[in-house]
């Protein structure tokens, strides 16, 4: 959006671009923030760009972000401190963990795997892998059953999920499909979580293992996008 000046004022991405807009169309004072109207009464202008996958449209917004920094924008206007997902196969559990994330440190640290910087992402993609982890490893259990605070869509706390002996040989699957998920190699582990959600039939389990699997597949989507920024023969695995 941009004003008068052609300066940017906003800077902003649409699945349903229709719907988008729409809701600009109706400024009530008594609903939308005074920001939101200030917005309304500059922009004279709005400027369109198509991109040809959510992860390009991702990654475009996000320069246009630090770049022009518009004056109505909020978040991504600085560079959001690089945090990734940490696990551990330990005695007896798994844990699993949001860290920041430094480039000059290895990938493994005593048996600790930690993920690509995956940025705020880190926090939904960590409750999330919480969540169908302790479905995928404990078969006879449903998510009403879920140790408390897990119901949140994103919390940052270390997670130790323990595991019986008949479990251990299901966690050593998940551990060797989630070190191939941050390596482009997303299917396998949807599709093993996929597999261990399947037998749930009320609503409520569905829905959130649903919202859970659909996290990790824009996870991956945005790591092929990075992938094939950095090197295009990456981003190609399946």
């Amino acid at each position: 959006m941009r004003d008068q000046l052609d300066q940017v004022l906003y800077v902003g991405k649409a699945r349903n671009l229709k719907k988008r807009l729409a809701s600009y169309r109706v400024a009530n004072p008594d609903r939308l923030p005074r920001r939101h109207l200030r917005l309304l009464r500059s922009v004279t202008r709005i400027e369109l760009r198509q991109c040809p996958t959510e992860a390009a449209a991702l990654t475009s917004e996000a320069e246009l972000l630090r770049n022009l920094r518009p004056r109505f924008n909020r978040a991504g206007t600085w560079p959001a401190p690089a945090r990734c997902v940490g696990w551990k196969m330990c005695a007896g559990g798994f844990s699993l963990e949001v860290r920041s994330f430094k480039s000059d440190s290895p990938t493994t640290n005593d048996d600790c795997f930690c993920s690509p910087p995956v940025g705020a992402s880190a926090f939904s993609l960590h409750s999330a892998l919480v969540r169908l982890f302790w479905v995928a490893l404990h078969p006879e259990l449903d998510l009403s059953q879920l140790p408390q605070g897990w119901f949140r869509w994103r919390f940052a706390e270390p997670v130790f999920i323990c595991v019986n002996q008949n479990s251990q040989p299901v966690l050593e699957e998940l551990a060797c499909r989630l070190e191939s998920f941050f390596q482009c190699r997303a299917e396998p582990l949807i599709s093993l979580l996929r597999d261990r959600t399947a037998r749930f039939t009320h609503s409520f389990d569905k829905s959130l293992s649903e919202s859970d699997l659909q996290t990790l597949a824009d996870c991956a989507q945005k790591l092929r996008g990075k992938a094939a920024v950095s090197d295009p023969a990456a981003a190609t695995s399946p």
